[in-house]
């Protein structure tokens, strides 16, 4: 797919991979659906999605969880095991808590909660997977501009005075 941003910038986009940070309740069934839609956009291979999370004792378990086919919030979305397991099967979903493996991603999305102190967001756990994707990317592929989408609640104007910064 050839994209034009301006009259002298052009460039074709291939979506090989797409990367899901947070497999939660949005996290996860965006990565599985992705997967299943077996996306080709430059290129005659679906792209493969890659989704990862963090090793905490609370959440570390989902990565092998998905690895073995599994989606890791319960019944919460009918037939969402059915996805999982068989997109795990093909190859085009898999879950890791290494950062590096989205490096050559061509699409992120960030789907890391935000906690709360008192009245306020806590924003700690989507600070430190910004912190580790941004360390990651400065190992990207030199051909690869990865398109990041935030699917993480933030309060207004968060994204141009805490978020920004770290991109």
């Amino acid at each position: 797919m050839k994209i034009t941003l301006a009259e002298d910038l052009q460039f074709d986009w291939k979506v090989e991979k797409i990367g899901v940070i947070g497999p939660g309740i949005v996290g996860m069934p965006m990565a599985a659906l992705l997967a299943n839609a077996r996306l080709k956009i430059g290129t005659d291979q679906p792209a493969r999605v890659m989704v990862v999370q963090r090793n905490s004792k609370n959440s570390g378990w989902k990565v092998d969880a998905i690895n073995s086919g599994k989606s890791v919030i319960g019944g919460i979305e009918p037939g969402l095991n059915a996805i999982v397991e068989e997109c795990v099967k093909e190859g085009l979903l898999g879950a890791s808590h290494d950062y590096a493996e989205l490096s050559d991603a061509d699409m992120i999305l960030i789907s890391v909660q935000t906690d709360k102190k008192g009245f306020e967001p806590d924003y700690g756990p989507l600070f430190g997977a910004l912190e580790t994707l941004a360390k990651a990317l400065q190992n990207k592929p030199a051909d690869k501009i990865p398109l990041i989408v935030y699917e993480s609640t933030l309060a207004p104007s968060s994204m141009a005075t805490l978020i920004k910064e770290h991109f």
